[in-house]
């Protein structure tokens, strides 16, 4: 059944709800390989856990998001917009996880090791 089309604006928030937490992981696996070595000379983590920190926010911003986004879908588009918003709230869930994950080796090895 074709229904009737989204506006511009409303279909770029859902793609954006839709690709937020893979682009927060993205950016988290490329910000701490860069700043690995800056963390070493200074002994210090706190750069890469504000790394995690702000992608994790990232990435988890992307569910309640969908969440709204999947509960006011119009009639003309509902089968297409649950499903990327469901698909979004997985995404979002795996890729937090993902994120979090990331903050293992910060947390049990020195800086010059992780």
């Amino acid at each position: 059944m074709i229904g009737k089309s989204l506006s511009p604006g409303r279909l770029a928030r859902q793609w954006l709800v839709l690709l937020l937490p893979p682009v927060a992981w993205a950016i988290a696996l490329g910000a701490m390989f860069s700043v690995t070595d800056e963390s070493c000379a200074r002994g210090s983590h706190t750069a890469l856990w504000v790394i995690v920190g702000g992608c994790a926010v990232l990435a988890i911003a992307g569910a309640p998001l969908a969440w709204r986004e999947r509960r006011h879908a119009d009639q003309g588009d509902i089968d297409r917009t649950r499903f990327m918003m469901e698909l979004a709230l997985g995404l979002s869930a795996l890729f937090s996880l993902i994120v979090l994950m990331n903050a293992i080796p910060i947390l049990l090895l020195s800086p010059c090791r992780t």
